[in-house]
């Protein structure tokens, strides 16, 4: 971005990439106090939004512009543009994967692919969206700056997890399973015991901070001042397996999408109702899917990595 404010020069888009919980809602939230050059616009698109023209009237208010229906309409308003950095939170929410549903995706794309000196674009969306949408678009769309969401080290997960722990005021115990009895004494057990947990919760989480919280809170047992350690474990992929290929499909929608209404599904998967309607219930059996606030289907955290590791052993994902 500086490169661009300082005329070096035109590339004016930066796409930010990552699985859900791997922090890309905290780094948009953390960018206006690191970048402070220019203002700094965000338009969360919280809901499915599909349609051009309703996104076009949406960025035409963050802009503060007048309305304009296309690509070109905006670059003819650029003069009243002042320069600034656009965020688009959460756009894998600007497309359905069926035949119809990408229109406004691709008006954005257009908008990202137009002659604009005075907005940077920050696109955020999750990874399997974009993995597919790169495919769709292979020949439209150009990005020469796409940042992945790094994975945490086991020192940041373990500094995550333990100033969550101190407002709680419990002690600490960790299980006969983690405490090494080769040890020489006690208290070397125990720091024996807390590397080794956090380790394997950064294995388990693959350095993602949502998935480590997860994993940690089903590891732990409370009881009254004491919260007892166990070893953090994901939930095993085992249980996917025998299933019928309905519903591995209902679940892939899922994790492309990020998240999706029972009609959505319908419409993304071509599956009945009841078939859909029985995926999904089976799914919140296994403790696999929850419902948000928005009423639509998403991924718990903590079977998000078991998940996706399954559908993409079956090639029904695919970086």
């Amino acid at each position: 971005m500086k490169r661009w404010l300082s005329d070096k020069t035109d590339d004016n888009v930066t796409v930010v990439v990552g699985e859900s919980g791997s922090g890309k809602s905290t780094f948009v939230r953390r960018l206006p106090h690191f970048w402070e050059a220019t203002p700094v616009k965000v338009l969360n698109i919280r809901n499915k939004l599909t349609d051009p023209g309703l996104l076009l009237d949406q960025l035409s208010e963050v802009l503060e512009i007048g309305p304009f229906s296309d690509a070109g309409g905006l670059v003819r308003q650029e003069e009243s543009i002042e320069p600034q950095v656009v965020v688009i939170d959460s756009a894998h929410n600007l497309f359905l994967a069926e035949v119809g549903y990408l229109g406004a995706y691709r008006a954005l794309m257009e908008c990202m692919n137009a002659h604009l000196t005075h907005v940077y674009w920050v696109i955020v969306l999750n990874a399997p969206s974009w993995n597919y949408l790169s495919y769709v678009f292979v020949r439209e769309q150009r990005v020469s700056n796409l940042y992945k969401m790094p994975r945490w080290s086991p020192m940041d997960i373990r500094r995550l997890i333990l100033s969550r722990h101190k407002g709680g005021r419990r002690q600490l115990k960790y299980n006969n399973m983690l405490l090494s009895a080769a040890a020489s004494s006690e208290s070397t057990s125990i720091r024996a015991a807390n590397s080794r947990v956090f380790n394997i919760l950064w294995e388990q989480s693959g350095g993602n901070p949502l998935a480590a919280i997860e994993l940690w809170l089903n590891a732990v047992k409370v009881k009254g001042r004491l919260a007892e350690v166990g070893v953090p474990e994901r939930p095993s992929a085992n249980l996917l397996a025998g299933m019928k290929d309905d519903l591995y499909f209902v679940y892939t929608a899922i994790v492309l999408h990020s998240s999706l209404s029972t009609e959505e599904i319908m419409l993304v998967t071509h599956f009945s109702e009841p078939v859909v309607r029985h995926a999904v219930k089976q799914g919140i059996n296994m403790g696999m899917i929850i419902r948000d606030e928005s009423e639509r289907y998403r991924i718990d955290p903590y079977w998000y990595g078991s998940l996706s590791g399954f559908l993409h052993r079956k090639n029904m994902l695919w970086n």
